[in-house]
C-alpha cells in the first residue's frame, strides 16, 4: 500500500528490532513503515542466523498505519530467500490493509507466516519461544575447588 496524503508524503513511524533472548527477534513498527524500516529489521535476523540459529520472528506490527509496497516487496522477497534459516515468523496484525500485504508476502516467500489479531495469543506465543530458547541454553556447573 503506498500511502500519500494530499501533500504526497507520509511522514515515517517508528521501528525497532531486539534481540529477546538468543535466537528470538522481536520487532515493532508503529505509524507509517517506509522502505527504510527493511534494513534494521533484516539486519537483526541474519545477526541470528549469521550466529548459527535460526530464529523465531515476531513482528508486532498492530500499529502500523501505513507501508509502502517497496517495503512489503523487499521483506517477502528476502524472507523467500532465508526461509530455510529462520525457524518461525509470527506477526501481531492490526488492519485489513496489512493483513492482505502478509498474505501476499507469504505467497510471496512461499513460507508459513502466523498471524495473531490477539495481543494475548502474540505474546503468549513469544513468551513460549523465549521458554523454549532458554530451556535449550545449557547450564555450565561451577565448582570451586577448597584448599
Amino acid at each position: 500500500m503506498d500511502a500519500r496524503g494530499a501533500g504526497g508524503n507520509v511522514k515515517p513511524g517508528q521501528v525497532d528490532a531486539v534481540r529477546v533472548v538468543p535466537g528470538v527477534v522481536r520487532t515493532r513498527v508503529e505509524g507509517h513503515a517506509p522502505r527504510s524500516f527493511v534494513t534494521p529489521i533484516i539486519d537483526a535476523v541474519e545477526r541470528e542466523i549469521e550466529a548459527g540459529l535460526a530464529p523465531d520472528v515476531f513482528h508486532d506490527w498492530e500499529r502500523i498505519t501505513t507501508y509502502e509496497t517497496a517495503t512489503r516487496d523487499t521483506l517477502a522477497a528476502w524472507y523467500a530467500d532465508v526461509k530455510d534459516e529462520v525457524s518461525s515468523v509470527h506477526i501481531l496484525i492490526g488492519n485489513r490493509v496489512v493483513e492482505m500485504g502478509v498474505a501476499v508476502a507469504a505467497l510471496v516467500a512461499r513460507a508459513p507466516i502466523h498471524t495473531y489479531h490477539s495481543r494475548s495469543e502474540f505474546d503468549a506465543a513469544l513468551h513460549a519461544a523465549v521458554s523454549a530458547r532458554n530451556a535449550s541454553v545449557p547450564v555450565r556447573a561451577h565448582s570451586a575447588e577448597v584448599g
